[in-house]
């Protein structure tokens, strides 16, 4: 049986040390699809939700804004996929996996004070 909490607290410190200093997260939550629920033996795919802030430059401009926040969302996916949850329940750092370019469900956004993003990031493997 994989043990999916202690497998979310080992994935969180490796992405808060990756990402550090341009994001601070603030909640982390690994979300597991298993092949067999009962057995909980192979994973099928996974989802990482976060809430984190931001440090870097998100321009209030309606122009930039969108820009600034893909890079920010394709940079946070970049650190999502430089350690994998294998199928078996590991962590890798090497393993071929396809990680989405994630989904915000909400901004807590005020220029140059605070940018708060609560988002998914869909794991799956090839």
């Amino acid at each position: 049986m994989i043990d999916t909490q202690v497998l979310s607290e080992k994935l969180k410190y490796l992405i808060i040390m990756e990402s550090k200093p341009k994001f601070e997260i603030l909640e982390f939550f690994v979300d597991v699809s298993f092949v067999d629920y009962e057995k909980k033996t192979e994973i099928e795919d996974y989802s990482v939700d976060m809430k984190f802030d931001y440090t870097g430059r998100i321009d209030a401009s309606s122009n930039d804004f969108g820009f600034d926040v893909q890079k920010m969302m394709n940079l946070m996916s970049d650190y999502v996929s430089r350690y994998i949850i294998t199928p078996d329940g590991k962590i890798s750092k090497s393993y071929d996996a396809v990680v989405d370019e994630g989904a915000i469900w909400s901004i807590d956004y005020e220029y140059d004070q605070k940018h708060h993003f609560n988002t998914s990031f869909k794991v799956m493997y090839t």
